[in-house]
This record gives structure tokens, sequence and C-alpha cells, in this order.
């Protein structure tokens, strides 16, 4: 019994911070996308994919301002993640009917392709992301913007310091002439 209240607490602990990140980074999202005039906006409250969206998009805004360039990085990030929301129950589903199609019900060799397949596929969205973060960064703390890129590498931090770097340009403070968020 006292482990069905620990697994409780500990789901309603995680739970409660995966929320929190999720506000936090959707707010900040929205507000660095609406201070650079970015089309759809809100759509950083959309879990991953228009997250992932709104963040190419912030990258692609800071590429055209200071290179006069578009790498079309939301692109990129939008079709790597419907990939990836495509593939992974696709593969999840394969693993579960390898794995149940062994009598001793062993790993072996052809559950793990899947799981591979899954892992190679992930990759490439997630350089694009973090090569996003880096711009994202950069396009509101320069001076800052390698430290928080290994922040939100090593620690996944992102989602607080896109939240606290949400009214800065160029390592300036943007002056707001209403309240915002």
């Amino acid at each position: 019994m006292n482990w069905l209240i620990f697994l409780a607490a500990y789901l309603l602990i995680v739970g409660a911070i995966g929320l929190l990140t999720y506000i936090l980074n959707s707010i900040g999202l929205m507000t660095i996308a609406r201070h650079r005039q970015i089309q759809m906006a809100g759509l950083a409250w959309v879990p991953f994919i228009g997250q992932a969206y709104i963040t190419g998009a912030v990258a692609d805004a800071h590429d055209q301002r200071h290179k006069g360039t578009d790498g079309k990085l939301r692109y990129w990030l939008l079709g790597l993640s419907l990939f990836l929301m495509a593939l992974t129950p696709t593969l999840t589903v394969m693993m579960m009917v390898l794995d149940g199609g062994y009598p001793d019900n062993s790993t072996h060799l052809a559950f793990l392709i899947p799981l591979l397949l899954t892992l190679l596929a992930g990759l490439p969205f997630t350089i694009i992301w973090y090569i996003a973060h880096f711009k994202l960064y950069k396009s509101c703390q320069p001076a800052n913007s390698v430290l928080f890129l290994v922040l939100s590498i090593l620690f996944s931090l992102s989602p607080f310091l896109v939240f606290a770097i949400r009214h800065y340009q160029d390592g300036q403070r943007i002056l707001l002439d209403h309240q915002t968020i």
C-alpha cells in the first residue's frame, strides 16, 4: 500500500513539473514570436508540432534580420516532427508484435531494429532543434547563447530559459507599452 502512495505522489510531482515546463515554454515562445511579428504565434501552445514550428520561425526571423537569408528551419522542424509522430507509434507497434512473436518472449535482433530506426530518425530532429534554439537564444541574449545552449542540452532547461528571455531582443530588454505576461 505504501508503494501506491509513493507512486501516486511521484506521478503527481512529475506531472506538475511537466505541466509547468509546458506552460512556461509556451508563454515564452508565444511572447518571443509576437515580438518578432511572427504569424500564428499561438501555435506555441500546440505541443511538439506547434512549438517546433514557432521555435524554427524565431530562428528563421533571426537569420533573416542578421544574415538576410531564410534557413527554413521552421519547415524542417515541422516536417521532422510530423514524420516522428507518424513513425514512433508505427515502430512501437512493430516492436510489440516482434517481441510477442517469440515463444520465450526474449529480445532478439529483430526487436532492436525498430528501436534503432526510431533513434536514427530522431537524431536529425534533435540536431536541428538545438540549432534553432541556439539561434533563438542568440536573437534574445547573444552574449549568453552558448551558455544557454549548453544548459539546454545538459539539463533540459530550455523551457525556463525561453521564458526568462522572452522580453529581450539582441541583448536589450524590449520596452513594453502595455502589460504582458
